[in-house]
């Protein structure tokens, strides 16, 4: 089975980065409104490890926006069809800043934001602009859905981390003195 085919699906895809056609194809950004959960596929990067699906994360404050819009509350809430829940004064102040300084020193990018934790906010700063899909421009969607199925599996640079829980799990026991790797069918 393919990482999360479940999320990594039509209905589920926002947009992307990058350009369609040329050697560097676009980021595939994905957005579950019912989960609250957030991925995308990297189709081309200069870190062969980063290649490939993304962890899907889950954030109610989950924010996409480009650096130079002038409200990214309410671009992110467009481009998601949901506002964010609750934002607390200091993230969204994080937020702004970090967008005027990637404007000032980058350009117009694509920022994601999310809360990790209580008090992290996760900040990725893309190569390219977001491009939002939206019903004039199906025709890409059509071929962000051929691009995507090429990527089935997660980036390698987290299937290390992966092998390394499991491992460590094998030499655990639950509460009851069962070995936990029995869990697993091991």
């Amino acid at each position: 089975m393919n990482y999360r085919d479940d999320f990594y699906i039509e209905k589920n895809i926002i947009g992307y980065t990058g350009a369609l056609t040329g050697r560097e194809l676009p980021t595939i950004y994905f957005y579950d409104n019912l989960e609250s959960a957030f991925g995308c596929i990297t189709q081309f990067h200069s870190n062969t490890s980063n290649i490939g699906r993304h962890p899907v994360r889950q954030d109610r404050n989950y924010l996409i926006f480009n650096s130079a819009h002038a409200d990214p509350i309410l671009q992110s809430t467009r481009i998601l069809g949901t506002p964010p829940i609750f934002l607390q004064k200091k993230y969204l102040d994080i937020i702004i800043k970090s967008a005027a300084d990637i404007t000032q020193i980058k350009g117009n990018r694509m920022l994601e934001c999310y809360q990790f934790g209580v008090n992290e906010v996760v900040k990725h700063t893309s190569r390219f602009e977001f491009t939002a899909l939206n019903k004039d421009n199906n025709i890409d969607k059509d071929l962000l859905i051929e691009m995507a199925k090429n990527y089935l599996e997660l980036k390698p640079r987290f299937m290390q981390n992966i092998v390394k829980v499991e491992s460590a799990a094998k030499n655990y026991y639950d509460f009851q003195g069962k070995r936990i790797d029995k869990f697993y069918g091991r």
